[in-house]
């Protein structure tokens, strides 16, 4: 399994939706290409590696950034780990998602849109009748703060609008209580972990006494780090995945889990009417379809989610925009292979960068050289014909190349 990430900056808005043609790809200065082998979705024992995740107009920046991807029947979980990892941005995957599952995508498209178009296609794939061992659950992206979660798509549609009440409701605890509860902190678990045991951790941080840990069903997680969030949200965030929610006593002590109720999916709020309540509710409605929206006197009562109320005020998060792109330059590389046919490389290489291998097969053969031998190597920003040398070079072939054409033939 093989996963080709190229990555150009654009000064396309991040909120573009997704583009079901999926551009064509492009040259742009400073382009990256990643190959990477098949990893398991949970990682070895131990600690999750420390990542400095991008948080803020950094985040925003690399959303709104575009990635050629092409992803040939990789795992989701794979697909996703790679784009944390590579675009340094955090990424939960629901406990109920089988990260095993494929997917196939390929384009020229903002980051943000990859991870809708990675929902709108693992969903169409796998949560349809008649899939086998059963259909999965349709999936649904969160931007959640620094957090993009990948879950269920009632889980995922409600997830800040749920967040959004605790949040209301800490405002409420007595002032002693309340910093603790809205502290931003960076979390990071080991594998095998409880999510139990994570949220007992919190209780703890935070100074309150659980009252029903065995509301959490028995469950491991892997490895796993995340940026900085108010200690509301990463309760909210874990509970989450078990359809649970909490509330704190007004005095602050106690935590009590709950299941999420009808009244945590919406938020009621009021906005003034202005001098034409009608006109201005009608305003609302288009901004926000999905909302209702009713005149009471003065004033516009919206009930809806969080995204709702941010459609309709014109308040929903304003990425910035992304870096302009770079002047032209050339082409960059960053290539890790680890025991694989030279063969397999070479044919993925040729037709994800759309190159043309001339392989001179009667020379290897004369030489006792092979196409089949498994090779490892990995290259850093480095030029195309960097690339395509260090990749034949273990198997004692050199890589010349005019144009889209590259020859291989023995080394000597």
């Amino acid at each position: 399994m093989r996963c080709l990430v190229r990555r150009s900056p654009t000064a396309g808005p991040a909120s573009a939706q997704p583009d079901p043609s999926l551009r064509r790809l492009r040259t742009a200065a400073s382009l990256m290409a990643l190959l990477m082998l098949a990893m398991a979705w949970n990682n070895p024992a131990g600690a999750q590696p420390e990542t400095s995740w991008l948080t803020g107009p950094a985040l925003h920046r690399a959303l709104a950034e575009e990635t050629t991807i092409a992803w040939g029947g990789i795992p989701l979980g794979d697909a996703l780990e790679s784009l944390a990892r590579r675009h340094r941005v955090a990424v939960v995957l629901d406990r109920r998602v089988d990260p095993t599952r494929t997917l196939a995508l390929e384009g020229t498209l903002s980051l943000r849109d990859v991870f809708l178009n990675a929902a709108r296609i693992y969903s169409e794939k796998h949560a349809t009748e008649g899939v086998l061992p059963r259909p999965a659950e349709p999936l649904a992206v969160a931007f959640f703060g620094p957090v993009v979660y990948v879950g269920p798509t009632q889980a995922a549609q409600s997830l800040r609008t749920v967040a959004e009440h605790r949040r209301d409701e800490m405002r409420q605890v007595s002032a002693a209580k309340r910093s603790r509860l809205v502290r931003s902190l960076a979390s990071r678990w080991d594998e095998a972990t409880e999510p139990r045991q994570l949220v007992a951790d919190l209780a703890k941080e935070a100074g309150v006494a659980l009252e029903n840990a065995d509301a959490i069903p028995h469950d491991l997680w892997p490895a796993a780090s995340l940026p900085a969030l108010p200690w509301c949200d990463r309760l909210t965030l874990i509970l989450g995945q078990f359809d649970l929610t909490f509330a704190v006593s007004p005095d602050g002590g106690r935590l009590q889990l709950r299941p999420i109720a009808a009244d945590d999916l919406t938020l009621a709020r009021t906005y003034p009417a202005g001098a034409d309540a009608e006109a201005t509710a009608a305003a609302y409605r288009e901004k926000a379809p999905q909302a209702q929206v009713q005149v009471q006197g003065n004033q516009i009562v919206i009930r809806g989610r969080l995204e709702d109320h941010e459609a309709a005020s014109g308040k929903a998060p304003s990425p910035a925009p992304a870096s302009s792109p770079s002047a032209p330059g050339i082409d960059q590389y960053s290539l890790k292979i680890n025991e694989l046919p030279l063969r397999a490389v070479l044919e993925y290489l040729q037709r994800n960068l759309k190159l043309e291998m001339q392989i001179d097969e009667a020379a290897l053969q004369a030489a006792g050289l092979s196409l089949d031998r498994r090779i490892s190597f990995q290259v850093e920003n480095v030029s195309l014909d960097e690339l395509l040398n260090a990749a034949v070079k273990p198997a004692g072939l050199t890589a010349k190349r005019d144009g889209q054409k590259v020859r291989i033939a023995p080394a000597n």
